[in-house]
C-alpha cells in the first residue's frame, strides 16, 4: 500500500468525521470532490467510521517507507479520531483520557489551594461588591474607553505616533551604530 493511499484515507476519514462534528477539519485545501463526496454521504454510521479508523491505523502501521516521526504523528491523529468517535457514540471517558487522546497532552492536576489563594488575592485587590466574578467583570468594564472618547483622543494619539516615528527615523539616520 503506497503513501498516497493511506494519506487519502486519512483525509477522507477526517472529512467524514467532520460531517458529525462540524469544524473537525478547520480548513481544507484538498481535492474538491473529496469534500463534496463527504457532504453528499452525510453522517455515516459511527460503527462504520470506527471500522475505517481501525483499518487506517492498521494501514499506517504497515507502511514501511515512512520515517518514525511521520508515523508517530499519524498515530496521534488516529488516536484523536478514535476518541472523537467514542465521544460521539456517547461513551463516558475520564477527562484525563480524553485530553490525552485528543490533544496528546497529559494534564497535570494542580492543588486547589493555589486557586483559593488566587481568589483571596483578587478579593483583596478588586473593589468590594457582589461575587468575585461580577467584581472582576465590572473592573474589566471600567477599563474600556467609550467610543466617543476614542474618537476624541484618536487624532492626538496619531499625531504623537507620527512625531515618535519621525524622531526615531531621524535618530536612526544620524546614529551610525543603528
Amino acid at each position: 500500500m503506497g503513501d498516497q493511499r493511506v494519506d487519502e484515507q486519512f483525509v477522507q476519514l477526517a472529512l467524514a468525521i467532520n460531517e458529525h462534528l462540524p469544524g473537525y477539519v478547520d480548513s481544507y485545501f484538498g481535492p474538491g470532490e473529496w469534500a463534496q463526496e463527504a457532504q453528499q454521504a452525510g453522517k455515516l454510521p459511527l460503527p462504520k467510521l470506527v471500522q475505517r479508523v481501525d483499518r487506517l491505523a492498521t494501514n499506517v502501521s504497515q507502511v514501511n517507507e515512512w520515517d518514525s516521526q511521520r508515523k508517530d504523528f499519524l498515530d496521534h491523529q488516529i488516536s484523536a479520531m478514535q476518541m472523537s468517535l467514542r465521544l460521539l457514540a456517547g461513551e463516558n471517558v475520564s477527562l484525563t483520557e480524553e485530553v490525552q487522546a485528543l490533544y496528546d497532552v497529559q494534564p497535570a492536576w494542580k492543588d486547589e489551594s493555589n486557586f483559593i489563594e488566587a481568589q483571596k488575592r483578587l478579593d483583596e485587590i478588586l473593589p468590594r461588591g457582589d461575587s468575585l466574578k461580577e467584581r472582576l467583570e465590572h473592573w474589566k468594564n471600567s477599563l474600556e474607553i467609550p467610543m466617543e472618547k476614542v474618537r476624541e483622543l484618536l487624532p492626538f494619539v496619531i499625531n504623537m505616533l507620527r512625531e515618535w516615528a519621525h524622531k526615531s527615523s531621524v535618530f536612526q539616520k544620524t546614529n551610525p551604530l543603528l
